[in-house]
């Protein structure tokens, strides 16, 4: 069993790495899914801290979202 603090350790190194990743725009399908992961990876572990069923997107979650919907949305046109 991990303790609060592991959990919180990696969810900091799970935001550092998404916000490394957020420095340069999305340019391949390989970028979106690798800060999806990560976006699934940071959730699953507030979920465990939290006492809610289901969380709200929170800043960081929505900022992902939208890059994601961004690169997605240029491979229309």
């Amino acid at each position: 069993m991990k303790t609060k603090q592991q959990i919180l350790a990696k969810i900091a190194e799970h935001e550092e790495m998404i916000n490394e990743n957020l420095k340069e725009p999305i340019t391949h399908d390989s970028d979106a899914s690798r800060l999806e992961l990560l976006k699934h990876g940071r959730n699953a572990l507030r979920w465990v801290l939290s006492d809610q069923e289901h969380l709200p997107d929170d800043k960081l979650t929505k900022k992902i979202n939208y890059e994601i919907l961004c690169y997605e949305s240029t491979k229309i046109f």
